[in-house]
Order: C-alpha cells, then structure tokens, then sequence
C-alpha cells in the first residue's frame, strides 16, 4: 500500500512507519508538500495532521483535505486517515472529505490511538 503521512512530529513520523512497516510511506511535513506529493502520484492512504508547527500554525492540514476534496475524484486517495488531536479542525476535515468518501473510506482517530496500518483499518 502506497500512503502519503502528513505531519509535524518527527516522533510521530517514526511511529507510523513502524506501524506501517512494510508499506510504501512517502513522508510529507508541509502543507505545499503533502499537496505536490497528491498531484504527483495517488495514493492508497492519505493520514493528515491539522496543526503542524513546521508551518509556524499558520498553513493547516485542513488546506489538504480542501485539496483533495477540489481533486478529480481519479487523484484523490483511495482512503482518508485524520488523526490530529485538533478536534474543531479535525472536524472540519471530516466535514470537507465526507460527502467525497464512505465510511469505510474516511476515519477519524487520534493519532497514538490505533495500533496498525492494513487495507481496511487505520
């Protein structure tokens, strides 16, 4: 499985890829990254942060949700994983990529909260 993280922590980087070992993880920081990266190549799984202090707070993972929603539907990642702990944004992210995703598609967790990364459970 290909899967594009977005995130700030490198702590947290270094987690998912033992989570997700044996996965294909291309690993994003920025919000400029995460969406060259989606405009490059689709991905099987997006996991999207929404605060990322490498962005100084004032760019969010909720601008990559609103880019893979304004996506055409043959980029778009196969699923969704939001794991900020930014309830309000994560939220808001959810709100954005629902009508775009089902429910087996599109999940929201905390990250630290999920133990493993496979074809059908975040």
């Amino acid at each position: 499985m290909r899967i594009l993280f977005l995130d700030d922590d490198p702590r947290r980087h270094a987690e998912f890829a033992r989570l997700a070992h044996g996965h294909s993880i291309v690993h994003a920081w920025r919000v400029d990254e995460a969406t060259a990266l989606l405009d490059e190549a689709r991905f099987d799984l997006c996991c999207l942060d929404n605060d990322l202090e490498t962005e100084s707070y004032e760019r969010e993972g909720l601008e990559v949700a609103r880019h893979i929603a304004a996506s055409p539907r043959s980029r778009r990642p196969r699923r969704v994983l939001i794991h900020s702990w930014n309830e309000t944004r994560a939220r808001q992210m959810y709100e954005v990529l629902s009508p775009l995703y089902g429910e087996r598609s599109l999940s929201q967790i905390r990250f630290g909260e999920f133990t493993s990364v496979g074809d059908e459970s975040p």
